[in-house]
């Protein structure tokens, strides 16, 4: 990338090429050019650093640009999707490391930075998938696609996710019946009667039939006897009238 730092010295020629010859630095981009500028690091030589680069307030020095306050804030917002950018970079390497924590450290502030930034969004919703918080992961996807209703993968994961959490929901339902199934077979086996309670059962019952038959004998034979009974009775009466 290419930057420009606007005037130096005492006339100031704007020139676009003018500019170019005098003031181009190639260092791959705006804040590693700051940084490699000692004026920027030393925070006291401030105001001296504004003189040397003929730097006036509210003005751009990009490209040899001057931007007006006016556009102060839409530079910003260009500046904080730059910046918001790299830290998803940074996030989406720590997740491929498996540094899940130190990736939503990340994500969260590119969204910090640009609260609106959709890729951050989606990138935090894929950390907390790895993390099976999956509820949170689809909350992430939505925010997304509020902002962005085409966004491809935040479509993909999202239906992703969401077939993971049914398919963990069939799971754990399943878990359940099995589980409630085990509780009765266990509930059944305690009210059965153990072996030796059904002896003694089948004894009861034997005991109660041999009553029963013994009773049965003795009735029948009481009636046995008591036909026997008026039988001899009426042949005494016979015997008698004769």
């Amino acid at each position: 990338m290419t930057l420009l730092f606007g005037c130096a010295g005492g006339s100031c020629n704007n020139t676009p090429q003018a500019e170019t010859e005098r003031l181009e630095v190639r260092v791959g981009g705006w804040v590693a050019a700051f940084e490699q500028n000692c004026l920027f690091r030393n925070h006291a030589a401030l105001s001296d650093m504004v003189k040397q680069l003929a730097v006036l307030e509210h003005h751009s020095v990009a490209c040899g640009t001057h931007i007006i306050s006016e556009d102060f804030e839409q530079l910003r917002q260009v500046q904080n999707k730059g910046w918001a950018h790299q830290s998803v970079k940074r996030g989406i390497q720590f997740m491929q490391e498996g540094l899940y924590e130190k990736a939503l450290a990340s994500y969260e502030q590119a969204l910090e930075i640009d609260p609106g930034n959709s890729n951050a969004h989606v990138a935090r919703g894929a950390a907390y998938a790895n993390k099976q918080l999956l509820e949170s992961a689809i909350h992430e996807f939505d925010i997304a696609l509020q902002s962005e209703p085409d966004h491809t993968n935040a479509i993909k994961y999202k239906e992703a996710t969401q077939a993971k959490l049914k398919a963990q929901y069939k799971a754990g339902e399943e878990a359940k019946a099995k589980q409630a199934a085990a509780a009765a077979a266990a509930a059944a086996l305690c009210k059965e009667p153990r072996v030796e309670d059904k002896l003694k059962l089948l004894l009861k019952e034997e005991r109660k039939r041999d009553k029963k038959e013994k009773k049965h004998r003795k009735d029948k034979k009481h009636k046995k006897d008591k036909k026997k009974k008026k039988r001899k009775r009426l042949s005494e009466s016979s015997s008698d009238g004769e």
